[in-house]
């Protein structure tokens, strides 16, 4: 049988060396020749041989002195020696095993002996050397698992989704931290539990269905469901990974559980929102068409009331007119709160007028059933607001109020005047006191958690469809953009106080609907070009610009505007454009005009109530501005104030 392996003969003899190599070529071995111990220490550093044969008596360097050199050096220190000795006593053979010798074979030797001894020990070193490199792979194997253990382990355990092992009698083998947090359960009210029993049975069949297919089809399956009734839902995904042994059958299933009540709850918010924000859109065109349309009512009941005698019967049903279209457009200036921003037309008002002013309003709003008491403060509350829009904030709050009546209650609003730090208002309120109105109801109250959360935006207690949770919402971002704050107190049956506070303001309180003075009813003798798309609008506008005595000019558009002037020659003195028109806008016109040096001064008008022309840039913030409709007598005013402030280019900055 022949053999396969690197031997080192080392023998001094060199007929006896030749020999052996001689035979042990003809048996297959590679075989390195060495006739002294030098030699066989330069060929080892060379290879390492897997079996050394070693002459015992040698000239200079005998065997003994060899193989305890070849002993200390690692490489060779498991490479088997045996000895060839003519001298092989038991005391050389003794000395020769304590080196590390694994045999001895006597000279002359026989053929077949050595061949057999050559055989097993190369042999024997061969298979430890396969062993020993097993032995490192599977460490090394053993080393990379371990650390794939950990980092899956880690990945797992560190999870934010609850993540449970199940075998296929569907019990549960492992529960991640995540996984009993979930479930509210220790370690050992899970593991080897039957999955079913962790959940209610409407979840447990859905997942059962979900793991029979997974198990059957080795494929991942998706279960979503919806957990509770009422007002407390919850919806919960389950993602069913199948785990396979290397035989190819499914053994376990990975299930990997996620609340998405949070995320669906901001994703239905989230298309709330963009409704909301259509309705706006919407509520803003409507309310520019609307206002268009009441400039013209509230002229032609303007001319009419003119020009009938003071004592005439009409004059009443021409003040109903009037009437009716200055609370049309408070209605607008409401409308225009689903655009989420409004414009203020902030001005030093008593809060207890404002309050007042609500109250025929509120008795129709609030019905029989609820009973409503208003006590003004004995002393007046200045506060600098646009009273506009702290009136819809009074009314969000009372139709708050009446909803958490059902059954009836009373609703009652108290104005009054206090120290900063008595009701919790912020240090820094100038003059150090504050105004406020408090709205309380003897209503049903509020949880905690439900007054951390009353003023967020679409957060409603009501059932779906009975409120778009923004009433609270609006009233906190006009009454914080107004420089006030919000309190609440409130508990479950014990109803609900809202103090609605602002600081107090030095100065003269404006007076609603007072009469213009006689200067401020004068016309005057300037040129005014006016620019409008809505003819009607137009036409009234210079109508009553003529009888003013101001010679006027008309456009139906930025364009045309802008060609009259050209044609013209010579600035106007004053441009009165409205703001948002096709083809040019108003911003636009004044930009060109000024820049050729066409009108020294502009005015803007607009049927937008809201900031729509400021947020798309349209108009700058801070140019003067007349919202439609106006009276006559507003216009007026708003002209001569242009007219006779310094000139600055297009839109004259004045306070609005």
């Amino acid at each position: 049988m022949n053999g396969t392996g690197d031997i080192l003969v080392v023998e001094d003899l060199r007929e006896s060396l030749a020999m052996m190599a001689a035979m042990l070529r003809s048996q297959g071995y590679e075989v390195r020749p060495a006739s002294g111990g030098e030699e066989a220490l330069k060929a080892v550093s060379e290879r390492v041989p897997e079996l050394i044969l070693l002459d015992v008596v040698m000239p200079g360097m005998n065997g003994f002195e060899l193989l305890n050199r070849l002993k200390s050096m690692p490489e060779c220190s498991s490479v088997p020696v045996i000895f060839l000795s003519a001298l092989s006593g038991p005391d050389e053979r003794v000395e020769g095993l304590k080196l590390g010798a694994v045999d001895f074979i006597s000279k002359p030797f026989e053929r077949d002996e050595l061949l057999a001894k050559v055989r097993t020990h190369i042999e024997r070193y061969q298979l430890r050397a396969a062993l020993e490199r097993r032995t490192r792979e599977l460490s090394r194997e053993r080393d990379l698992l371990a650390a794939s253990e950990l980092k899956y382990r880690t990945l797992i355990e560190a999870s934010f989704d609850a993540i449970l092992l199940v075998d296929r009698a569907f019990n549960v083998q492992y529960a991640n931290p995540a996984a009993l947090g979930y479930l509210r359960k220790k370690a050992s009210e899970v593991i080897g539990r039957p999955l079913a029993s962790l959940f209610p049975p409407q979840v447990s069949q859905r997942q059962r269905q979900g793991l029979d297919a997974a198990f059957s089809g080795g494929r991942p399956q998706f279960v979503e469901c919806r957990l509770g009734s009422g007002r407390e839902i919850n919806y919960q995904e389950t993602h069913l990974v199948p785990i396979g042994s290397p035989s190819g059958a499914v053994e376990s299933v990975l299930v990997i559980l996620r609340d998405t009540t949070e995320r669906r709850r901001l994703l239905e918010k989230f298309v709330q929102a963009q409704k909301m924000d259509s309705v706006g859109r919407l509520a803003s065109g409507v309310v520019h068409d609307f206002n268009n349309i009441l400039l013209v009512i509230h002229g032609y009941a303007e001319f009419l009331q003119g020009r009938l005698p003071r004592h005439d019967p009409g004059q009443k049903e021409v003040s109903g007119i009037l009437s009716t279209v200055e609370h049309a457009a408070a209605l607008t200036r409401q409308l225009s709160a689903f655009s989420r921003g409004q414009v203020l037309s902030r001005r030093v008002v008593d809060l207890n007028s404002v309050m007042l002013e609500t109250e025929v309003m509120l008795r129709r709003l609030m019905g029989d059933q609820i009973r409503i008491v208003i006590r003004p403060s004995p002393v007046p509350c200045p506060v600098k607001v646009d009273p506009v829009q702290i009136e819809q904030v009074i009314m969000n709050m009372a139709v708050n109020a009446r909803d958490a009546m059902p059954e009836g209650g009373t609703l009652s609003m108290e104005a009054g005047v206090a120290p900063a730090g008595r009701s919790g208002f912020r240090p820094d309120a100038p003059n150090g006191r504050i105004a406020c109105i408090k709205i309380s109801d003897t209503g049903q109250g509020m949880t905690e958690e439900v007054k951390s959360r009353i003023f967020e935006p679409f957060f409603t207690t009501k059932e779906r469809g009975k409120g778009a949770g923004l009433g609270l919402s609006i009233a906190y971002g006009i009454v914080t953009q107004s420089g006030g704050e919000i309190e609440v107190e409130s508990s479950p049956g014990a109803g609900a106080v809202f103090r609605v506070c602002f600081p107090c303001e030095e100065g003269a309180v404006a007076v609603r609907g007072e009469e213009e003075s006689p200067a401020q009813r004068s016309g005057g003798r300037e040129t005014i070009l006016v620019v409008d798309d809505n003819a009607q609008a137009l036409d009234l506008t210079a109508r009553y610009l003529r009888e003013q005595g101001y010679e006027v000019l008309t456009a139906g558009g930025g364009r045309e505007a802008l060609d009259l002037l050209k044609a013209r020659g010579r600035p106007v003195d004053l441009l009165l454009t409205d703001v948002v028109m096709t083809e040019m806008n108003g911003q636009k016109l004044a930009a060109e005009a000024e820049k050729r040096k066409l009108t020294a001064r502009t005015l803007f008008m607009s049927g937008y109530t809201d900031a729509r022309i400021t947020r798309r840039s349209v108009l700058k913030p801070g140019l003067s501005l007349i919202n439609k409709p106006f009276s006559h007598a507003a216009l007026q005013r708003k002209i001569r104030e242009v007219l006779d402030g310094p000139a600055g280019g297009p839109g004259q900055r004045t306070k609005l």
